[in-house]
């Protein structure tokens, strides 16, 4: 069963959030999103992560930024947060949302949160 799909607009603009926060790599990785998919689930839960999937052939990133880029999820009334892109040998390779509850239900966070509530920057207001 082949569970690669499209990337949605929301993953792809948390993508490019972090992405924009590079100080090295920055066309490689543009031009990695450019062919990115979503390539599964990037292991078991429920919070929100996923695989990128990338043609072979892309263009590498090269050295010179902290991995994981993190981005930061100021909190609503339910959960906080951070959102790291991983990179593996010079390719995007996973999103994952560190999701903590801030509530009693143990239900699980499925979704990212909204663009709103995410930074590259940590807020503390």
């Amino acid at each position: 069963m082949n569970i690669e799909r499209e990337l949605t607009d929301p993953e792809r603009a948390i993508l490019q959030m972090a992405i924009d926060s590079m100080p090295v790599g920055r066309e490689q990785a543009n031009a990695q999103i450019a062919v990115a998919k979503h390539g599964g689930p990037a292991h078991p839960g429920t919070h929100p992560c996923f695989l990128i999937t990338l043609p072979e052939e892309v263009d590498r990133i090269p050295l010179g930024s902290t991995y994981p880029l993190t981005l930061y999820v100021t909190p609503d009334e339910h959960t906080v947060g951070t959102i790291e892109l991983f990179i593996v040998d010079g390719r995007l390779d996973s999103l994952d949302w560190s999701v903590v509850s801030l509530t009693d239900d143990e239900s699980g966070t499925t979704e990212f949160p909204s663009l709103a509530r995410i930074s590259a920057e940590m807020k503390l207001d």
